[in-house]
């Protein structure tokens, strides 16, 4: 049966109505972002709990903004009136209930902020995830390798995303929606490739998943990954990172700002505001500089050994981390200088190197995209890496760099740190420009190191069929699916249960459609007796499952089709 959006059809605590649009859900992520920062309010605000969205957004004088102001995030005073005005003409959005925020403070936890918004009759539920709070940095890129949480390949924030997730009474609502954006994108699809509960996943400029975890979870992945929708801004440069999941859309950027580059990952970036209040999102194309650095960040990644990899990750995390502190470049250079941070910022380097001679396009995108979006400073400086490079003497000189870091005397160091300093604005003492030469030297080592079959074709994300076709069952995994009936038996009970009660009830709108009502509960029912028949029939196959792989034996596809035939 078929309702348009705006219809509604009350029961007794019953509403039946579309999901929200992706729009509606992109609104409820840049509620998000709200600061404590006057006229805003943070959404973990006390006077906000149990509160409406109408009484949040009304609490807030839109004419105190400053108009040119940074609240945050890259999102000025205008932009902020925007969004809250698009959300005053909603009417859907603002009789929606902030039921629950969530702070992650638990082990790990680096302060990411969550929130359950609620629609009234048990409608929706929508379950959003704030993108990287400040503590969070590091967890994004340890997250690109294995892990030291107990299954090796998750992260600690992700796992305390979920447990919170669980800890929600949502079983009655009609529509379960799980979304969240940049860091919380990639959380809201951690959650719903692993709890078979959530009905649908639209993440925003998310980051994906590592290739160890994509190879743990590839079943509850193929099993679940027709539910995540992602819509990325066309120059993003977030979503590229790692291996993603679901289908993948990109739309077009508006109103980037004095941000320049770094606004293509804001969460209004993707919405274009009309003069009447409303908002669209209009389709794009990705920006061919990002599906290139796509390319090379996974192929770099897939090119160190394991141990190697997870402390490339950590070095990447802390520079991060330090960054988001406002950490200046001489602090930044410091942390990539000590202990074992040169030896991986030499292997980066080098594999940058040869992967720009194997890949002579990679240069160039990334250099004009660059200068498209106001980094000509970074583009110049990629230029002259590549001029220096092929300069006939490069070579001679890295391998005498080695030899002069350990001879030049302090004095002379100083002067060079010094017209390092002016031509680049970065100060280095003696002893890290000696390790910068250090660098330089095993840059040149290592390049020679890396095998041209890394360089070319090994950069794609890695993908999961969906399920379908043939199947390779366990005892485990056919546990996994009846535990999935199981929750989803209960939910069509709890729907039928809403059905019948609607059905009993009069008025003129209800009369109308109660022959459709009836033939929508027969059919609920018989798809509840074919479940149990399909569950009674996997249960004999996991017992035959379970002989098989007690005694060693092969299961004969003859035998698991009999068991199973409906």
């Amino acid at each position: 049966m078929a309702i348009p959006q705006d219809t509604e059809l009350s029961g007794k605590g019953t509403h039946f109505r579309m999901p929200l649009s992706t729009e509606q859900l992109l609104l409820l992520n840049n509620l998000m972002y709200m600061t404590a920062e006057e006229p805003l309010r943070s959404i973990t605000a006390e006077t906000y709990q149990g509160r409406t969205v109408r009484t949040m957004v009304e609490s807030i004088d839109i004419k105190r903004f400053d108009e040119g102001k940074n609240y945050g995030s890259y999102m000025t005073g205008t932009d902020w009136q925007k969004i809250l005005r698009s959300i005053q003409k909603d009417e859907r959005l603002m009789q929606m209930t902030l039921a629950q925020t969530y702070v992650d403070t638990g082990v790990g936890g680096g302060g990411g902020v969550s929130a359950l918004f609620t629609e009234p009759g048990y409608g929706e539920a929508v379950v959003c995830y704030r993108g990287t709070a400040g503590g969070e940095w590091k967890d994004n890129f340890i997250g690109g390798g294995e892990t030291d949480v107990l299954d090796g390949v998750s992260t600690l924030q992700q796992k305390n995303a979920l447990s919170w997730y669980q800890s929600l009474a949502l079983e009655d609502y009609a529509t379960v929606t799980v979304t969240g954006h940049s860091k919380g994108g990639n959380k809201a699809k951690y959650v719903t490739i692993l709890e078979p509960s959530v009905d649908r996943c639209v993440a925003f400029d998310g980051q994906g998943f590592s290739d160890e975890f994509v190879k743990k979870y590839q079943r509850q992945i193929a099993g679940n990954q027709h539910k995540v929708r992602n819509c990325n801004v066309e120059g993003d440069y977030v979503n590229l990172l790692l291996n993603d999941v679901g289908t993948c859309e990109f739309y077009k950027g508006w109103d980037i700002g004095a941000g320049g580059f770094l606004e293509n990952h804001c969460p209004n970036t993707l919405l274009k505001f009309s003069e009447n209040g409303s908002c669209k999102m209009y389709p794009g194309s990705r920006e061919p500089a990002m599906e290139a650095l796509d390319q090379f960040l996974n192929s770099y990644l897939r090119s160190l050994p394991s141990a190697q990899k997870k402390a490339t990750l950590l070095l990447f995390g802390t520079l991060a981390e330090a960054g988001f502190h406002g950490a200046a470049a001489e602090e930044l250079t410091y942390i990539a200088l000590r202990g074992k941070n040169p030896s991986w910022t030499a292997k980066l380097l080098a594999y940058l190197a040869e992967y720009g001679q194997a890949n002579p396009d990679f240069s160039k995108k990334l250099q004009q995209f660059l200068s498209d979006f106001r980094m000509k400073q970074i583009a110049k400086a990629l230029q002259t890496a590549d001029m220096i490079a092929g300069w006939d003497g490069f070579d001679g000189l890295i391998d005498g760099a080695d030899w002069l870091g350990s001879r030049i005397s302090d004095t002379t160091l100083g002067l060079i740190s010094s017209y390092i300093g002016q031509r680049v604005g970065i100060e280095l003492s003696g002893e890290e420009l000696r390790r910068l030469l250090t660098i330089l030297h095993e840059t040149n080592t290592e390049m020679e190191r890396i095998p041209a079959a890394m360089l070319k074709g090994n950069g794609a994300d890695a993908e999961v069929t969906n399920a379908g076709g043939m199947l390779v069952f366990s005892s485990g995994g056919i546990a996994e699916v009846l535990t999935a009936l199981d929750e989803y038996n209960r939910r069509m009970a709890a729907v039928l249960g809403r059905l019948r009660r609607l059905f009993g009830q009069s008025g003129k709108a209800l009369d109308q459609i109660k022959p459709q009502v009836q033939c929508t509960t027969r059919t609920l029912e018989q798809q509840r007796r074919k479940l149990q028949k399909l569950k009674t029939n996997l249960q004999t196959a996991g017992q035959i499952v379970t002989t098989a792989e007690q005694s060693n034996c092969a299961l004969f596809s003859a035998q698991f089709s009999e068991a199973i035939r409906s």
